[in-house]
């Protein structure tokens, strides 16, 4: 089952390509909100083209909404603050950091959800390997995204405000 691996190494390579293809698109429609809410109204027609084909059993009901916690209906708000981030970041902190920088959040939120169980999700404690190995992720995580290490004038990207008309 070691082909199963490349597909989040195929996420990984998504997620890099769709905050520059987010961000060209940013500048031609001229706003980072208008740009995600295009890149959700496409994943939304690839979602519905595949449940057309699936033909899943679909029950959304009072009684579903009602009976399971508040935090699983917020994947599609989770999802849009991090294209919209990106788009904003992009610009400014370049593709590696852009890229490299969330790897970094996930790593260390999925320690806490693993250590505590969070989400209902199973609990796996740290263990001295897995704490070798995390650290060893991070540290190359932060050396290759250059944290901390001053650009020449040359490599800085940064565009102007993170948000335009908003006083930055």
């Amino acid at each position: 089952m070691l082909w199963i691996s490349l597909i989040p190494m195929l996420m990984g390579g998504k997620i890099a390509a769709q905050s520059a293809i987010n961000t060209k698109l940013k500048n031609e429609v001229g706003s980072p909100f208008l740009a995600s809410t295009i890149s959700f109204f496409v994943g939304t027609i690839f979602l519905s083209v595949l449940l057309a084909f699936m033909r899943p059993t679909i029950s959304l009901s009072a009684t579903l909404i009602v009976n399971n916690p508040w935090w699983v209906w917020i994947g599609g708000f989770t999802s849009a603050f991090a294209l919209t981030a990106n788009v904003l970041l992009f610009t400014h902190l370049g593709s590696v950091q852009t890229s490299v920088l969330p790897i970094v959040g996930q790593i260390i939120m999925s320690v806490i959800i693993d250590q505590f169980g969070l989400f209902q999700s199973p609990q796996t404690s740290l263990n001295p390997v897995k704490i070798i190995g995390l650290l060893i992720l991070l540290l190359g995580a932060l050396f290759s995204a250059n944290i901390g290490i001053k650009r020449s004038p040359l490599e800085h990207t940064e565009k102007g405000p993170l948000i335009t008309g908003l006083g930055n």
